[in-house]
């Protein structure tokens, strides 16, 4: 059964949800409809479950496309160097109980989740238009799909919009720095929501020629500890296969034996956590400012 999609027009839902910026303050992604979160200190309106990754790897590729606007390589660094700033020696010098591996290059180019072949978690560039018209000024946005009554994570895709927005690997540059960018998705990609506090990557508003988002602030580290306490994970052995099995081809290409695992019943919706820009706020002669938008959620198979 095909789920419905749900816009919900929630502007400063990250701001109210969350307590007054403080030392480690922060929110995860919940699952409570309709667009929940629990945040630290807590506040009125925590409810559901934290999401998180219940496996301790999880696997991340690059569309094969990449973008015109820098080598693929730079790009690729740019990606897996975000991914890694949040999987370092961060809880009391040790890492957090999660590891993400890089999964190399795919041709899928489609944000979806599969109950019925394979899956894969993928970062795309969308150079030749944005397609999402009820945000033509998002700057990236990741949909994770969940378990609504466990919380685990089954499946994230980010996307990158290369068409309305000059890319740099050089936070010196003029235009939006992309590893500030998708450090900024990764927390999303990993759980995390909007944070209060203006000194955190997870906060909702980004600058162009802003390089800070590349590293973590106190709070988005307490965040990051919270949802996978720490824990000794060897990331060449452990299993970043995802649900019903890797298949680097989107699922109208793969073939129709597929690529399936056995899992039980789920009931799941898709979390498409706008991670930096909702909009254009203001130009200036040399500094554009973007906000970033509550998440949007949506149905999917229920199975």
């Amino acid at each position: 059964m095909i789920g419905r999609r749900l816009a919900l027009p929630l502007l400063f839902a990250a701001t109210v949800l969350c307590a007054a910026p403080s030392a480690q303050a922060y929110c995860r992604t919940s699952t409570c409809l309709p667009a929940g979160s629990l945040c630290n200190p807590p506040s009125e309106t925590d409810c559901g479950l934290p999401i998180a990754w219940p496996a301790d790897c999880v696997g991340v590729a690059l569309q094969q496309d990449g973008t015109v606007q820098m080598p693929f390589e730079d790009s690729r660094a740019a990606i897996l160097g975000a991914f890694a700033t949040w999987t370092a020696p961060l809880c009391n010098a040790a890492p957090p109980g999660i590891a993400v591996v890089d999964m190399g290059v795919v041709p899928c180019a489609t944000v979806e989740y599969n109950k019925n072949a394979g899956n894969v978690n993928v970062v795309i560039f969308r150079d030749r238009a944005w397609t999402h018209p009820e945000g033509a000024n998002y700057i990236a946005l990741t949909t994770v799909t969940f378990g609504e009554q466990t919380g685990e994570i089954y499946d994230a895709d980010m996307e990158i919009n290369s068409a309305g927005f000059q890319l740099t690997t050089q936070p010196s540059q003029v235009g939006f720095d992309l590893q500030a960018i998708v450090t900024h998705e990764a927390g999303h990609f990993l759980g995390l929501a909007h944070s209060p506090d203006p000194e955190s990557t997870m906060y909702e508003s980004y600058q162009e020629g802003m390089g800070g988002q590349r590293t973590l602030a106190s709070d988005d580290t307490a965040a990051i500890c919270a949802a996978y306490p720490p824990r000794t994970i060897d990331p060449t052995t452990c299993n970043p296969i995802p649900r019903h099995g890797f298949a680097p081809e989107c699922a109208a290409d793969q073939p129709k034996h597929g690529c399936a695992v056995s899992y039980g019943p789920i009931r799941s919706w898709a979390w498409e956590a706008i991670g930096l820009g909702l909009w254009l706020a203001r130009w200036s002669r040399r500094r554009l400012t973007a906000r970033l938008a509550p998440p949007r959620r949506a149905g999917t198979p229920s199975r």
